[in-house]
């Protein structure tokens, strides 16, 4: 639990790193401007944006932000300027028109998570793209990192090891073929999170709290935005036999392959299989670690808590969220059966390297994971209220807290039924050891997380990785009753399958299908919050040849009107013609209110030239 505490501890921001040389200014510069005159006493370079720490007068000291987008106090070839109070508390903006002075001035070149700067021809010099950029452009060289060696190691000594039966084998063609017939493939997250995540996915860059990990994993698979969904559902696959495994070891063959064939078919887990959710991944490595650790109590050697050490690790360097689950499969090879003739037989030394070398790596992975948290805020963690331990009926709506298995909107509430019976069955054989893993499992990847469930599809998202242990106790239960309990259980499941998109699904399917087919000499003009808009259209120019502006059209140009348009009430398009446009009518989230469903491409008569407003993340 000492992990939780300190999830549960909120992060101050550390204090502002002195020297350093920005694009702009250098430690040490005076600048001043009409409201006064500041001292530059610090510079923090990152590839997304550089902080300036100005000395007041009177001692304070604030910051300035030189970042991608539109709307700070100056904004200048698809670069601005913000004061940063939260960062500093002081609401100053002295000084910073003199930055912004140097802005227009110098133009500088700030190294973005994608885009390639040219200017188009015939420009004033603002930034634009003139063409798709190719996959090194929009991401950059791929940055090793110590996860890749993890990742590595992991794969050397996990795969000798997998032995796939006639069991397996087909809870893994189950797990697949229902992925494909009813996984939604494209974007989950909200409005246009989902377009950055995948642009963050491209380039291999997360900020903090976000680790290094789903970069890196992204990072080794060309052919992105596409294999972004890949390969989440290639680790969703996978996810269903690793269950089947666990549960078989600890409770027999059929309750093995209950549990594999009910993963399967899970509705919120086959929901975000084919998504960009960074939660998909981890999921699939806490299940190995789980049944490395299994064996690694029965007495298995060094490798073995080697994978359950590197799985855990691993996955805390891809969610933060994850580090509340550390504690199981620590405890579940601590609980185990002890394997105590197989540690007869070694030396001392080598039970101390038996134990020893996990757990060093295990503690590296963590306290490096730990330190990348720097000075990143802690929001993931929010108190339930008592409503967490009521079952919830109706359809699914993101109203105070509520755990995601005991929703009948989102889990058929037969296998509410089959984990009391499996409970049952736990307590009445006196293994409480396993009930309590399990228990244990789902309370810490589930409860911290409870009360997170605005949007909704942040609650599928992060109690995701606390579906698996209900799951578990339902196939137990199953393994109790006649054997016509489980094709009974899989038939109600039919009704949540195929799964539902969302909206946001929606618009990336509509998206991926007609951005290819706009003209490269076409300019789309695009509305969105300035923070994400320049990730939107790199996404976009990823997958088609058009140019994306958020400043006037050129004659003849498109409006794009999305998702993020319609939820903030603007988009107007009198005096335009439809080109392509769709209605949605997948499920709506609550981040959304939608009035309007229709999204598309209308045909605008032109206001400006052509060179103006280009959206493009400068390098």
């Amino acid at each position: 639990m000492l992990f939780l505490g300190f999830l549960v501890a909120p992060n101050a921001f550390a204090a502002f790193p002195e020297g350093g040389t920005g694009a702009l200014a250098a430690t040490g510069e005076p600048l001043e401007d009409a409201a006064g005159s500041v001292v530059v006493v610090g510079v923090e370079v990152h590839p997304e944006y550089e902080r300036y720490a100005l000395r007041l007068d009177d001692g304070r000291v604030a910051v300035a932000e030189l970042t991608t987008g539109a709307g700070g106090l100056c904004d200048v070839g698809g670069l601005t300027i913000f004061p940063r109070a939260d960062l500093s508390g002081v609401n100053q903006t002295t000084g910073m028109s003199a930055l912004c002075e140097r802005l227009a001035a110098r133009r500088p070149s700030l190294r973005a998570r994608a885009g390639a700067e040219k200017a188009a021809p015939g420009s004033d010099g603002g930034v634009s793209v003139a063409r798709s950029p190719g996959l090194a452009e929009l991401g950059g060289p791929m940055g090793w990192t110590p996860i890749h060696l993890a990742l590595g190691l992991l794969a050397v000594l996990a795969l000798p090891r997998l032995r796939l039966d006639r069991m397996l084998l087909g809870v893994t063609a189950a797990s697949l073929l229902v992925r494909v017939w009813a996984a939604p493939r494209g974007i989950t997250n909200g409005a246009l999170a989902g377009y950055e995540k995948l642009l963050l996915a491209r380039g291999g860059v997360l900020e903090a709290p976000y680790g290094q990990g789903w970069g890196a994993i992204m990072g080794l698979f060309p052919g992105w935005p596409d294999s972004v969904f890949l390969v989440d559902f290639g680790f969703a696959v996978v996810a269903a036999p690793l269950l089947a495994a666990i549960v078989r070891r600890e409770a027999g063959a059929f309750a093995g392959l209950a549990a594999g064939l009910l993963f399967a078919c899970l509705p919120t887990h086959v929901a975000v299989s084919a998504s960009e959710t960074m939660h998909v991944p981890p999921l699939t490595l806490e299940l190995l670690a789980v049944l490395a650790a299994g064996s690694f109590a029965r007495g298995g050697g060094v490798g073995v808590g080697l994978v359950a050490a590197l799985a855990s690790g691993i996955a805390v360097h891809i969610r933060p969220d994850a580090l509340s689950f550390l504690v199981v499969p620590v405890l579940w090879a601590l609980a185990g059966s002890t394997g105590a003739e197989a540690a007869s037989e070694r030396t001392l030394g080598a039970r101390i390297v038996r134990l020893g070398l996990p757990a060093l790596t295990l503690a590296g992975l963590v306290g490096l994971r730990l330190a990348s948290l720097g000075d990143a805020p802690s929001e993931l963690l929010v108190p339930p209220g008592p409503e967490v331990l009521l079952p919830r009926l109706g359809p699914p709506l993101a109203s105070r807290s509520f755990q995601l298995f005991w929703h009948a909107g989102l889990t058929p509430p037969v296998v509410w039924g089959l984990a009391l019976v499996g409970t049952g069955v736990l307590l009445r054989g006196r293994r409480l050891a396993l009930l309590g893993l399990l228990l244990l499992w789902a309370i810490v990847t589930t409860v911290p997380f409870a009360a997170k469930v605005f949007p909704l599809v942040d609650a599928v998202r992060l109690q995701l990785a606390g579906q698996a242990p209900w799951i578990a106790l339902a196939a137990i239960g199953v393994a109790a009753l006649p054997r016509w309990a489980l094709p009974g259980a899989l038939l109600t499941f039919l009704p949540y399958l195929p799964v539902r998109p969302w909206v946001q699904t929606q618009e990336w399917q509509f998206l991926r299908e007609n951005v290819p087919e706009i003209p490269a000499d076409w300019r789309v003009r695009y509305d969105g919050r300035p923070q994400r808009s320049e990730a939107f259209a790199a996404v976009m120019q990823a997958i088609g040849p058009a140019r994306w502006t958020d400043g006037p059209l050129p004659e003849g140009g498109l409006r794009y009107v999305g998702l993020d348009c319609r939820a903030s009430g603007g988009c107007d398009t009198s005096g335009c013609v439809e080109w392509r446009v769709t209605r949605l009518d997948g499920r709506v989230d609550l981040d959304l209110s939608l009035e309007e469903r229709t999204i598309g491409f209308w045909r605008c008569p032109g206001t400006a030239p052509t060179a103006d407003g280009a959206i493009s993340p400068p390098r």
